[in-house]
Formats: C-alpha cells, structure tokens, sequence
C-alpha cells in the first residue's frame, strides 16, 4: 500500500511540474518585441513637440535591428554590434553584444514605449519605427556658411560590413594545417598558425572599402621578425586594404611602416608569401 501511494504521489507531483512547465512555455504577446528587420530614428523633444531632428553636419541617430547583429549610426561614425544575447528581465529587454568598432562587450537597454508602439526607448532615449516616421515633423538644422550637409549611410556599405563580421575568418586557403593564415574581423586578428597574431583595426575610406591598421597598443609573443619594438610601427598607415567583390574580399598588402626608420617591412603578402601589388581574394572560412 505504502509503495502504491509512494507512485501516486510522484504521478501528482510529475503531472503538477508538467503543468507548470506548459504554462511557463507560453509567451505571452506583451513579452513579444518584433523588431527584426525594422529601423528606429532617434526622437527630439521641441517645446511644439517630437520632430525628427536632421543635425547640418550628421546624420539622424538611428538603430537598426538585424537577425544576429545591430547597427548603431550615431550621426558621423557608426557601430556593428554582433548579438551575443536578448533578453527580458522586468518589463526591459537586454540586448548584449560585441562592438566590432570599439572592440568591446556592450550593453542596450530598450523598452516599449508606454503612449505609443511605433516608439521605442533605448538607452533612456526616444527613438521611432521608420514605418511611422510620417507621424511626426522632420526638422532640418540650418547650416553655417562653409559646413556641407552629410548624406546618411548606404544600405549597401551596410550590408557589406555586416556580411564582413558575419564571418569568423577569412583565408585564400582554408585548411587546416600549420602553413594556415587567416583574417579574424571578431577582434580583427591576423593570426600566422604556428607562428605569431597581430591585432588589426578597420577604417573605412570609400564605398566598400577599408584600411587595415595595426594595433600597436599591445602584441603578445613571439613577436614577428625585427618588431620586438612593435610600438614603433605606425597604427595610422595602414599595413593592407580590403574591398568586397561579389563573396569574396580583394586584400592588398603593403607591409608594416616603421615611423624611425621611415621605411617598411614584411612586404610579403602573408597569404601568399610573395610581394604583391594585385590584390588576392579572400574567402569565408566557415562556411
């Protein structure tokens, strides 16, 4: 008898958990925030009320949701940022992810706005859906004489960077073995299997197009042939270009510039091992 109630009370107790779990499981519409896919302008506040406020020499502040990735225009610069999580805690979603650009973990609170749902507060600031940008007046700052009014990022040059750190690595040969050379934009790592890393760092000059800086903030050992003093190497000129064709990068490089001696070296494409001034097609690594 002892161990048939033994049964039952475990039966109730399996039938109690399952329930909850059920229950639990359901979301509930208020915890949904669809937002994939969808941009936010930043909102000001006037004394008339909310405009969308174009600055003369920027461009309106603005986020736009991606699957796995954020982009951040903050007027004349702007950021990647690679999701790592989203999540709801007390009426706030959390989102953290990696900002390609400060190389850093990052943190952005969003909530739903309590008066209307075509707004959003991020960060403690009033942004609006793009799809509802008709609902409130666009004001444009008057420029001084000489300040040239900036046009906002292209969808393109978007896309291709996204494209860029949706990869993990780039190589002209992807195999693994220890001649294997490869381009991390996580980071922005070139690492030489077997032999040393460098940290890089990108700088857009052109539609599609990019420098690649070396980072002489810090080189961890063993450290490539006469760059012990690495801090001696410029982190303004760049050590290599890339532009996006089609799925692959064209990567030129021109090797490290010593700001002693005035010169460079390492002029051999690490890829190739050869001195090069045609670029070379780079490939995802991970696919």
């Amino acid at each position: 008898m002892r161990a048939i109630m033994l049964i039952l009370s475990l039966l109730l107790i399996s039938c109690k958990d399952s329930s909850i779990i059920k229950n639990n499981g359901k979301k509930n519409k208020d915890d949904i925030l669809n937002i994939e896919g969808h941009t936010f302008f930043k909102v000001t506040e006037t004394d008339s009320g909310k405009v969308l406020l174009k600055p003369c020499d920027a461009s309106i502040e603005k986020y736009k949701f991606y699957k796995d990735t954020l982009y951040h225009n903050l007027g004349q610069e702007y950021d990647l940022i690679k999701r790592i999580s989203f999540i709801k805690n007390e009426g706030t979603y959390i989102f953290k992810g990696y900002n390609f650009n400060t190389k850093k973990n990052e943190v952005i609170q969003i909530k739903k706005n309590n008066s209307e749902e075509y707004y959003l507060e991020i960060n403690n600031q009033t942004f609006i859906d793009s799809l509802f940008i008709n609902k409130i007046v666009l004001t444009k700052e008057p420029c001084i004489d000489g300040d040239k009014e900036t046009n906002d990022i292209s969808e393109e040059t978007i896309n291709f960077e996204k494209d860029i750190v949706s990869a993990k690595s780039w190589s002209n040969d992807c195999k693994l073995d220890e001649s294997y050379v490869y381009f991390s934009v996580v980071g922005g790592q070139f690492v030489f299997r077997q032999r040393f890393s460098i940290n890089t760092k990108i700088k857009k000059i052109g539609n599609n197009e990019f420098h690649v800086l070396f980072d002489n903030s810090y080189m961890k050992r063993p450290y490539p042939d006469n760059m012990e003093n690495y801090q001696d190497f410029s982190a303004t000129e760049p050590i290599g270009k890339m532009k996006k064709k089609g799925n692959a990068i064209e990567f030129i490089w021109y090797g490290f510039y010593n700001t002693k001696s005035k010169k460079r070296i390492h002029l051999e494409n690490p890829f190739t091992k050869k001195i090069e001034t045609e670029p070379i097609a780079l490939t995802k690594c991970d696919d």
